[in-house]
Parts: structure tokens; C-alpha cells; sequence
């Protein structure tokens, strides 16, 4: 019954959110790049590979600081050329209450936010051969780290260890009000699924599989309220149009008078 009601409250959360971000709009791919992925100014060596994560996968913030390398699955032809990928998402980072002696909260790896969120994602082929490039990133930067620990986190501190997702949250929220941009790190998240709805090539079900969502009444809950602002702006269009159709020979008129 407590896992039962667990669930049914992450639900609630998520729907909130989404509602949020639909509200907002979601930032476009160009914007994306051009303010946030771009900007030339983190503390983090990942920021643009952790964006581009985000982007292609839409998964929780903790569960994309949970990634391994061993979760990344990059397929090639007989000629070793990408044909493709898959990441396994099957983690996620949570952040204890109780700090250590140096103010840090314990972190947990542990399962996905609900059993749905244990999912394996299909990769493009440019993002393979971004995240493959980000790799010797990682690589290079590990050799200048003495004290580097090894855990094979995609996304590390400076030393290699786990990140805090909390850390993320913060830095996003600054970047975002420096740059006048009302999206969320996890509005971000809710950007892929309406790239998918919009799209008119994958239904619900193929959404929720996408986002891991813990039923399809969840999915169906958010995204109505896509398809309610659709409908109001086509409605605005066509009231539009029939309007100026009315009007124009009343305008013409007009013109010809004065």
C-alpha cells in the first residue's frame, strides 16, 4: 500500500511539472544550443554532452547522473561505421538528508524513480559519435585529475565521483535567469515528449515507454493538455482568417474613399 501510494504521488508530481512546462512552452533545440548547451561558462566539463543526453533521451535528472558507461551500448557496421546506439536506464541518483562532516549529502544509486522507468532507449547516430568524442573528453580530463576516483560515471565531479543532482538544479536555475529563459532543467524533459506528440508518428504509449512513466494515464493526463492548446490555436487561426474574410470588402471600401 506505501509503494502503491508512492507511485501515485510521483504521478502527481510529474503531471504538475509537465503542466508547468507545457505552460511556459518548451524552449526549442536551436535555443537550447545557442544559450544553454553553448554557454561558455560552467563549472561542469559535461555540460554540453549532459544537455545533449537530455535532449535525445528525456530522462530525469537523477537518472542521467546515475549513467554508466557500461549502460551506453554503441552499434557498428561489418566496417566499424555507428549505425546506431541504446542507453539502458535502469539507475538513479537520490541525494540522503543527512550531511556528512563536509556539509554533503550521502548519495544513493539506486533503482528508477518507478518499475516503467527501467527502460533501453534508442540513440541517433550523431549523437553517438558526440557522446564517443565526449568519452576522450573525459579521458583527457581524467589524466590531469592525481587524486581521480574511477567509479565509470558519465557525468562526474572535477575527482570523478558521483554528482550531486541537486548541484545541476542550482547551476540551471542561475544560467536560466542570467539568460532570461523561464525553462526548467526538468521542462527539459517534457520538451522531448512534445517533439514526439507533435510529431503525429508516435502515440501515448510509445511517449510513456520514452519518459518511463508509472502508468499511461499519467501520460494521457499531461498531454491532453497539449492537444487543448493546439485546438485553441487553431481555433485563434481560423477565427482569424474568417474574420479577415469578412472585413475585406468592407476594408477595401475604405481604402477606396479615402
Amino acid at each position: 500500500m506505501a509503494l502503491q501510494q508512492f507511485y501515485l504521488t510521483a504521478g502527481r508530481l510529474e503531471i504538475s511539472a509537465a503542466k508547468a512546462a507545457i505552460g511556459y512552452g518548451q524552449i526549442a533545440l536551436a535555443q537550447m544550443k545557442d544559450r544553454i548547451m553553448e554557454y561558455p561558462k560552467t563549472p561542469f566539463y559535461f555540460w554540453r554532452w549532459l544537455l545533449l543526453t537530455e535532449y535525445v533521451t528525456g530522462a530525469r535528472l537523477g537518472e542521467l547522473l546515475a549513467l554508466k558507461w557500461e549502460d551506453l551500448n554503441i552499434q557498428t557496421d561489418p566496417n566499424g561505421h555507428i549505425k546506431g546506439g541504446t542507453l539502458h536506464i535502469q539507475h538513479a541518483l537520490y541525494s540522503g538528508m543527512k550531511k556528512d562532516e563536509n556539509g554533503r549529502p550521502p548519495l544513493y544509486r539506486g533503482g528508477t524513480k518507478t518499475p516503467q522507468g527501467n527502460r533501453v532507449l534508442p540513440l541517433p547516430v550523431d549523437y553517438c559519435y558526440e557522446i564517443q568524442h565526449y568519452r576522450k573528453v573525459q579521458l583527457k580530463h581524467r589524466l590531469l585529475v592525481p587524486d581521480w576516483q574511477e567509479n565509470g560515471f558519465l557525468f562526474t565531479e572535477p575527482n570523478g565521483s558521483p554528482i550531486i543532482p541537486n548541484k545541476i538544479g542550482v547551476f540551471f536555475l542561475w544560467l536560466r535567469k542570467k539568460l532570461g529563459i523561464k525553462s526548467t532543467f526538468h521542462m527539459l524533459r517534457h520538451d522531448m515528449a512534445s517533439h514526439m506528440k507533435n510529431s503525429s508518428q508516435f502515440d501515448l504509449k510509445d511517449i510513456q515507454n520514452q519518459l518511463g512513466h508509472a502508468s499511461i494515464k499519467i501520460t494521457m493526463d499531461i498531454y491532453t493538455h497539449i492537444d487543448e492548446e493546439a485546438q485553441q490555436a487553431k481555433v485563434s487561426q481560423w477565427l482569424e482568417e474568417d474574420l479577415s474574410d469578412i472585413m475585406a470588402p468592407a476594408k477595401e471600401a475604405h481604402q477606396k474613399r479615402s
